[in-house]
């Protein structure tokens, strides 16, 4: 099934399989009860765990993604808050090589939002495992233990977003061995102040320069001043019973624009960056987690359009959106390869078919 759609991706199942027998076949695999989408993420977690062996290390960064479905069934979510669309909600782990060409998908875990509203931040005392913080947990756990089972020698270096900067999600990924990137979301307090006080006052290590393009403007050329500095974080895990005060040392790596509203990123690392060039990897490798919201975009509304899947059933749709998130790794590693090394031999990554097809079908014939 996920070689034929790779070759027609499309959210719908009627749309990527032609034959009559293939689109039966399909809607009885992902309407089969007698296995879960666990059983099916597995293997895809396994099969990007041994394309990771042939690093010691890659890049896996970690991220949440939602989709407003063309149908709401049974079982169905809101979106958010804000918005009364019905849904379901992803959180993703992508590993990449370290020059940010993806490998797969090494963890996932899907979950749909409850209609009522979830206590204030500062007064809820659920379990991690009860709010939406505890599904980065569940993919991190995933990422780490598909890598250790097939991929022993290779170890994640995690990528977060300022959605990650919560202690216990900090906590958990620095519990596991790896190596953790996050962008700092808030002003914490670390031992002698707080936290955006001693990045600005960090060891001035050197600058570079940025092209910066944003949409409707001009591309510029930004001179971003990087600082660095060793600090000990307080982090207080969250929810019941209340625990107690941890202190975790942990690297500030800051690039600051000299202009008003100009490019300011605050990084939280376990890298060490005592150099420019130390501190400069770790900045390159959180760039590197773009690609995860490339893969979002390819898997949702992009060639694989997910959201247009008119499964009506929750685990129904999780199964298919688990095959189309497979494919939808691969066309987006297919791109960067082609970006990165067009020399590549094509057998590499294609069957002879595969090549002969697309010689068939390119234009003009």
């Amino acid at each position: 099934m996920a070689a034929q759609l790779v070759q027609h991706p499309a959210g719908r199942i009627t749309a990527a399989f032609g034959e009559s027998a293939a689109r039966e076949a399909a809607y009885r695999f992902v309407e089969n009860d007698r296995f879960s989408v666990s059983q099916l993420s597995a293997a895809m977690f396994e099969a990007s765990a041994r394309q990771a062996s042939a690093w010691n290390e890659i890049i896996v960064p970690v991220d949440g993604v939602n989709f407003t479905v063309a149908h709401a069934g049974p079982g169905f979510g809101p979106v958010c808050i804000k918005h009364h669309a019905q849904g379901a909600h992803a959180m993703t782990a992508l590993a990449l090589t370290p020059d940010g060409v993806p490998l797969g998908v090494l963890g996932q875990v899907f979950w749909t939002r409850s209609a009522k509203r979830a206590p204030v931040y500062a007064k809820d005392r659920r379990p991690i495992a009860a709010r939406e913080t505890g599904y980065w947990l569940t993919a991190i756990t995933q990422a780490c233990e598909a890598l250790q089972r097939h991929a022993p020698t290779t170890r994640p270096w995690f990528q977060l977003d300022r959605g990650g900067d919560c202690a216990d999600v900090l906590l958990h990924a620095l519990g596991t061995g790896a190596n953790v990137t996050v962008r700092a979301c808030y002003d914490r307090v670390v031992t002698g102040g707080k936290l955006w006080g001693k990045a600005a006052r960090g060891t001035y290590l050197g600058s570079y320069q940025l092209r910066v393009a944003k949409p409707g403007q001009r591309p510029r050329l930004a001179t971003l001043h990087v600082r660095a500095r060793l600090v000990e974080l307080h982090l207080r895990p969250g929810g019941l019973p209340l625990n107690r005060l941890v202190r975790q040392h942990m690297w500030v790596v800051e690039a600051r624009e000299l202009r008003r509203s100009g490019v300011l990123w605050r990084l939280l690392t376990t890298k060490p960056a005592t150099t420019l060039a130390q501190a400069c990897h770790v900045i390159a490798a959180y760039t590197r987690r773009w690609r995860i919201e490339e893969l979002h975009l390819a898997w949702k509304s992009g060639a694989c359009g997910i959201e247009q899947s008119w499964l009506r059933r929750r685990e129904h749709f999780y199964k298919w959106a688990t095959i189309t998130c497979a494919v939808a790794a691969r066309l987006e590693r297919i791109k960067l390869l082609s970006r990165t090394e067009p020399d590549r031999n094509a057998l590499d990554e294609f069957s002879r078919d595969e090549i002969d097809a697309a010689i068939a079908l390119r234009k003009p014939k």
